[in-house]
C-alpha cells in the first residue's frame, strides 16, 4: 500500500503512511486507498472470497480506519489483510474472516458474535470489551491434514465475552484475559500461559 488518503469534514485531505494512523480517535468521513474508496476495495475482496478468486481481487488494507464502512456484519472477507486496522465498536456479527491478518487491529467493543475467525492472525489485537459469543476461533482446515491455528498471542481480551466461543487449538500466549466471560467456551488443546 503506497498511502491512505483521508478527507476530513473541513475539506482538507492528506495522504498518511501506516505509522501516521495509529491512535486516531475520530473516524474520518471517507477513506481512499490509492484513489479507490474503501467500500469498493472491500466489495472487490468479498467478490474474490465468494468466488474462490474467479472475480474481484484479494486486498491488503493495513492501518486503515474501517469505522465509516456502512456494513461489515455477515460479509465474507476471508484472508483479508487488515493489519493494524481500526474496527472499534463496529457491528461485525457473523462476519467471515477465516485466515485474515488482523494483527494489532483495534477491535475493542466490536460485536463479533458468531464471527468466523478460524485461522485468523490476531497477534497483539485489542479485543477488550469485544462480544465474541459463539465466535469460531479454532483452527482453519487447509486440507491434507494441515491446520492454521488462530493466533491470539499478546492480544488483549480483558472484559471480552467469549461465552460459547470455540478456541480449540488457539495460540493464546501472553494474552490479557482479565475479567473475561467464558461460560461454555471451548479451550480444547488451546496453548495458554
Amino acid at each position: 500500500m503506497s498511502g491512505v488518503t483521508v478527507e476530513m469534514k473541513d475539506g482538507y485531505s492528506w495522504t498518511l503512511s501506516e505509522d501516521d494512523t495509529t491512535g486516531m480517535i475520530d473516524a474520518p468521513i471517507s477513506v481512499f486507498i490509492d484513489d479507490m474508496p474503501l467500500e469498493q476495495l472491500l466489495d472487490q475482496h468479498e467478490a474474490w472470497a465468494r468466488t474462490g478468486g474467479a472475480s474481484g481481487a484479494r486486498q491488503t488494507i493495513s492501518g486503515v480506519d474501517f469505522r465509516l464502512v456502512p456494513r461489515l456484519s455477515r460479509r465474507v472477507l476471508s484472508t483479508l489483510s487488515a493489519e493494524g486496522g481500526v474496527f472499534f465498536g463496529l457491528d461485525m456479527q457473523g462476519i467471515e474472516l477465516q485466515g485474515a491478518n488482523l494483527a494489532g487491529a483495534d477491535l475493542r467493543r466490536a460485536d463479533l458474535r458468531g464471527a468466523d475467525l478460524r485461522g485468523a492472525k490476531l497477534i497483539g489485537a485489542k479485543l477488550a470489551h469485544a462480544r465474541l459469543e459463539s465466535a469460531k476461533l479454532g483452527p482453519l482446515d487447509l486440507g491434507g491434514g494441515r491446520l492454521l491455528r488462530t493466533d491470539l498471542t499478546r492480544a488483549t481480551l480483558n472484559h471480552a465475552d467469549l461465552s460459547h466461543a470455540d478456541l480449540t487449538r488457539a495460540r493464546m500466549l501472553e494474552a490479557g484475559m482479565d475479567n473475561v466471560r467464558d461460560t461454555g467456551c471451548n479451550y480444547t488443546l488451546a496453548e495458554r500461559e
